[in-house]
């Protein structure tokens, strides 16, 4: 039993001893694993400035997607310091790639004189054509290097006004986008309040006269990509509707007071919802536009507008000399059931509001 306890008492003594050791040793190794993927990080940085001097924009992004990879790791990692320096790096090269692609995406947009101002040349085919390749290989390293704010939704979930549109869309929207706020915002005679429809009609004209690109010659490079969900015409549309949400939202505090302006606004606001849906064929289960008259000040001006409206017509239909003459007395045989000019009046009118409350997408509102 005595020897016993002195080889406890032994051991103890040197696991005291060898403790400070023991701690020493995995500090170190900490330092090491610690200064490994500093080395890492840059030499990852280091490859993707040497390919963006040589113009190897391929090569830099692939170096890049291993960064985004090296990010990823650290997440776990409770070394604050090592993830703070890896996000800056990661983001001042995203930032750097990004610029260089975009750059070059947009010069060989403007060869082929995009956007369109009608339909797609045979000209502009041809042009077309000859940076086919080039185009391409742009197209997919944007891709790539899409990191948009939020991730696409997934294959079968149509995405919303608020998600972020794909990096090579974004760009070809781009001067779109800076021609609707030239015509549409500040002092420009086509900025009236008065004519909604000049926007409407712009952004419908956009549509059709980039359709055909976007189908035969951008979505088969979406089918060959990670993305091959996503439809090319919808996120070229979904795009312009985000331009005109933001017109919308901007001009309904000035128009919400004014009678005339606010009915005029809802007309043609349901005739360019009703174009989108029947004309320029954008399925219904995406979101649209219909949905920034739903806050509550526009929503019931919009319902004591069209109370107003109801009232006034029926009251038109009732007081006319001829309202229980009846309504198709002119025509040969079609008066069998001898149904009056105010009952078919009546049903006239509450066909119509119910066209219009059935165009929400609001559940509560389209009953």
């Amino acid at each position: 039993g005595l020897r016993r306890g002195l080889l406890q008492a032994g051991a103890g003594e040197c696991a005291r001893e060898i403790r400070p050791l023991v701690k020493e040793v995995v500090e170190l190794e900490h330092l090491q694993a610690y200064l490994q993927w500093m080395r890492r990080l840059q030499q990852l940085s280091s490859q993707i400035e040497s390919h963006l001097l040589t113009g190897s924009l391929s090569a830099a992004v692939e170096a890049h997607s291993q960064l985004d990879t090296l990010c990823s790791a650290l997440k776990p990692s409770k070394c604050t310091h090592l993830q703070r320096f890896a996000a800056a790096t990661q983001q001042h090269w995203s930032q750097q790639l990004r610029e260089r692609l975009s750059n070059a995406f947009s010069e060989i947009l403007k060869e082929f004189k995009w956007p369109f101002t009608s339909s797609v040349s045979s000209k502009t085919l041809d042009l077309w054509d000859k940076q086919q390749s080039r185009f391409s290989e742009l197209f997919h390293l944007l891709l790539l290097l899409d990191e948009g704010p939020s991730p696409s939704p997934p294959p079968g979930v149509p995405p919303t006004l608020t998600d972020h549109v794909i990096l090579p869309i974004e760009l070809l929207l781009e001067p779109l986008r800076k021609r609707f706020k030239f015509h549409f915002y500040g002092e420009k005679k086509t900025n009236s309040k008065e004519k909604p429809e000049w926007y409407f009609t712009q952004v419908s004209a956009w549509i059709r006269d980039h359709t055909h690109f976007l189908e035969n010659r951008i979505q088969p490079l979406l089918q060959v990509s990670a993305l091959s969900h996503v439809d090319a015409r919808l996120e070229f549309i979904r795009g312009l509707l985000q331009e005109t949400e933001a017109k919308l939202l901007h001009d309904l505090p000035s128009v919400v007071y004014n009678d005339l302006l606010m009915s005029h606004l809802v007309d043609e606001l349901l005739l360019f919802e009703k174009e989108l849906r029947m004309v320029l064929g954008y399925p219904r289960p995406h979101t649209s536009l219909l949905h920034v008259l739903l806050d509550e000040v526009p929503l019931h001006k919009w319902l004591s507008l069209e109370k107003g409206f109801a009232v006034e017509r029926l009251s038109a239909i009732t007081s006319s000399p001829s309202a229980w003459q009846p309504a198709y007395a002119s025509l040969e045989g079609a008066d069998e059931t001898r149904v009056p000019e105010c009952t078919e009046g009546l049903m006239q009118l509450i066909a119509g509001i119910t066209s219009q409350s059935l165009e929400l997408a609001v559940p509560r509102l389209a009953r």
